[in-house]
């Protein structure tokens, strides 16, 4: 089944609808559970073709994301195939970036990594580690069958010619033109191998170029069958699921508090004031959220107004599921701040960016932060820093591991707070964010019951000139 669904997100790919082609990539990912050899190494290709779609699709983040997903799951069975080519595409982006030195260095790994295959004639760095399923081969239309050695030295090879050329792009960027000029050698001619022994393949490769096409027609035919059924159906419904949706979390929230109120011991009230902090919603946020997606039905684009539904219930659920609980793995926490990031750019299109990094040394399924830490700045940052800026703001969240301690930090190049009050008064208007307040005595509570200490700090930024600049909030938590 996981099968099926990879060869119709390549058939949707092929036809640049991409969008389809994420919705079938991640149909086959809930097929794709265990951990034996064969399914995690489908789960690390499966990631990978979302790292790819999501570059095509000029995410970089994103990609970045997915492909370093694709890298941990091919590390644990030492599967090299897909993992030279995710750290290549991570160079890649990071030289789009401009981040020159870590690009470097992710070049020389993917080199090295697709040398030792083309020296080995082997995917696998482990050489007792049997070669892969047939499926893996034929997820890919137009690709030679690599069921020998030969053919996977090929792949190799042809790998070493891209990474040669991007590696002449790269140093041709920064101004190093003597190296890019050897790189350009090297890769013209490795180019002019390849092409000698794909020339020799070409017989194999058409038929299977013509098998390939004739199964995707059928897989495309059977799609757009089930989709025009589907598309009748979800217009019929879809008014009446965003009606019972609210209703639903309406009745939900109720039934948290009533819980919530139950409880008697002092400790017991500081958890109701902790978890009542986590679930509130701005509801100017929650209106013209779903303002937009009724907008979106009127102008008879459900399936765009089903993604962002889809967007906005998982980020309620997630702030639901979150207060009952005191920490949460960070990857769900990355989740719910990027479901909550696209619902506001929804509402505020071209408006702002955003980006999340991440320290490699983060294992985001095993670390444990407090949930929806940092929401309230986030929403600050965008309603009264960048919202009133003149120019497209950026919000950039990171995660970086010092030792024992997991540094987040939420930095926007808004207004800045100072010039926000301004704005404030000079409109009449009382404004006071609890934020900082409701945050602060979060911690206390946290740092309290727990043996995490959480610590907080808010950064006015300047620019050279002593002007403001933007806002840092910066959370040091210690991790057991």
């Amino acid at each position: 089944t996981a099968s099926f669904y990879v060869s119709m997100a390549m058939a949707y790919a092929n036809n640049r609808e991409y969008d389809s082609s994420l919705y079938y990539i991640r149909k086959s990912i809930s097929f794709l559970k265990g951990e034996s050899d064969d399914v995690i190494t489908h789960r690390a290709i499966v990631f990978s073709d979302m790292g790819r779609t999501f570059l095509i699709m000029n995410m970089p983040d994103s990609a970045i994301y997915y492909n370093k997903l694709s890298i941990r799951e091919a590390d644990k069975t030492s599967y090299l195939f897909t993992k030279s080519r995710c750290v290549a595409n991570i160079a890649y982006i990071l030289t789009k970036e401009k981040k020159y030195e870590d690009a470097l260095g992710y070049f020389k790994y993917a080199l090295e990594i697709s040398k030792k295959v083309n020296q080995t004639g082997n995917f696998y760095s482990d050489p007792e580690k049997k070669y892969a399923p047939d499926w893996l081969l034929d997820s890919g239309p137009g690709f030679i069958k690599m069921w020998t050695e030969s053919t996977r030295r090929l792949w190799a090879k042809t790998q070493i010619t891209y990474i040669y050329r991007d590696l002449a792009n790269y140093y041709s960027t920064v101004g190093q033109p003597d190296m890019a000029l050897e790189y350009y050698r090297l890769y013209h001619a490795y180019y002019d191998s390849v092409q000698q022994i794909e020339n020799a393949n070409e017989l194999v490769n058409m038929t299977l170029r013509l098998q390939e096409s004739d199964r995707a027609r059928k897989m495309e035919q059977l799609a757009q069958k089930n989709q025009y059924r589907e598309l009748k159906d979800r217009q019929n419904r879809i008014i009446l699921i965003s009606l019972i949706v609210v209703l639903v979390l309406v009745v939900l929230v109720g039934v948290v508090i009533f819980h919530q109120n139950i409880l008697k011991t002092d400790r017991q009230n500081l958890l109701l004031k902790q978890r009542l902090f986590r679930s509130q919603m701005n509801p100017h946020f929650i209106f013209n959220s779903l303002a937009s997606i009724q907008n979106t039905i009127i102008s008879n684009n459900p399936e765009k107004a089903t993604r962002y539904l889809a967007r906005f219930s998982k980020l309620v659920r997630n702030i639901l599921d979150s207060s009952v609980e005191e920490l949460i793995p960070l990857e769900d926490e990355i989740s719910t701040i990027e479901n909550y990031l696209e619902l506001q750019r929804v509402r505020f299109p071209e408006k702002f960016s955003y980006s999340i990094e991440m320290d490699d040394k983060i294992d985001p399924e095993n670390t444990l932060v407090p949930p929806m830490l940092a929401q309230p700045f986030i929403e600050n940052a965008i309603e009264h820093g960048i919202k009133h800026k003149g120019s497209k703001g950026n919000i950039q969240i990171r995660f970086i591991l010092k030792e024992q301690t997991l540094v987040y930090e939420v930095e926007d190049d808004g207004i800045g707070r100072e010039r926000a009050k301004e704005m404030l008064q000079e409109l009449n208007k009382d404004h006071k964010s609890l934020a900082t307040t409701i945050t602060r005595e979060r911690i206390k509570v946290l740092n309290k019951k727990s043996k995490q200490n959480i610590e907080l700090q808010i950064i006015d930024l300047k620019n050279n000139f002593g002007e403001a600049n933007g806002t840092k909030v910066v959370f040091a938590i210690t991790l057991n």
